[in-house]
């Protein structure tokens, strides 16, 4: 066995690779383990190497996969952060023009209010789209009577 027989190639996870189909694994991933190790003797001193590399291969596709589920709970984490800071917003606004009396800065905090709350709803509606699971809206918990 050489030392280029133990490498592994790390397109095989590689989640932002493109065009495996033409690739070819080491010799050791198409192996039938329980029938080759059996059959021939000189595979018997292979066995602990070769299950320690099925071994490390499948770690690192697990922290591929831990990598994704983190992503995924931060980018949901982030909407909702999002939303929360834009309905914040909007509602500093309301209250900022309950307390003017002149017409220039009413205007004004009426843009302001439609801005965020515009924003609230396109990032509800990307929200929406993107499939993401749905965390209860802070504001929304706040007004519960409990």
């Amino acid at each position: 066995m050489q030392k280029s027989h133990l490498t592994v190639s790390t397109a095989a996870i590689s989640q932002n690779a493109h065009d495996h189909q033409g690739s070819q694994l080491p010799w050791f991933w198409s192996i039938d383990m329980p029938s080759d190790t059996e059959s021939n003797t000189w595979m018997l001193e292979c066995r602990s190497l070769i299950y320690h590399i099925y071994w490390i291969h499948w770690l690192r596709a697990k922290a591929v996969q831990d990598h994704w589920t983190e992503e995924q709970e931060l980018l949901t984490a982030e909407f909702q952060w999002m939303l929360n800071f834009f309905t914040h917003r909007a509602m500093q606004w309301w209250i900022f023009q309950s307390k003017c009396e002149a017409i220039g800065p009413t205007c004004y905090t009426a843009k302001q209010i439609a801005i965020f709350e515009r924003l609230a709803e396109r990032t509800q509606f990307k929200w929406q789209e993107m499939n993401l699971m749905e965390i209860p809206n802070l504001m929304d918990l706040d007004n519960v009577d409990t």
